[in-house]
C-alpha cells in the first residue's frame, strides 16, 4: 500500500472522536431515507466505525480507523 502522507501513529488523538462520526453518520442516513436517497457507502462507513467503537475506540479520532485495517493485515 503507497501513501502520500503517512498514517497517523498508533497514539495519535485527534479531534474528531469516532462517536461524533456515528452520530452524525446517523443523522445523515435519517435525512438520505427521508428523502428516499439511496446512500450505500454511508450505511458502510457507519457500520465500519460503529465497529471499531465495539473494539474500545469511541472516544478516538475517526481517522484512528486506519488501526483496524493496520490490525487485519498482521493477522
Amino acid at each position: 500500500m503507497s501513501w502520500k502522507t503517512p498514517p497517523p501513529p498508533k497514539n495519535y488523538q485527534g479531534g474528531f472522536q469516532v462517536d461524533l462520526m456515528i452520530k452524525d453518520l446517523g443523522l445523515a442516513m435519517d435525512v438520505s431515507q427521508q428523502s428516499a436517497s439511496a446512500v450505500p457507502m454511508g450505511s458502510a462507513a457507519r457500520s465500519l466505525f460503529t465497529l471499531h467503537k465495539a473494539k474500545g475506540n469511541g472516544r478516538l479520532d475517526f481517522s484512528s480507523l486506519m488501526r483496524f485495517y493496520q490490525d487485519k493485515e498482521g493477522e
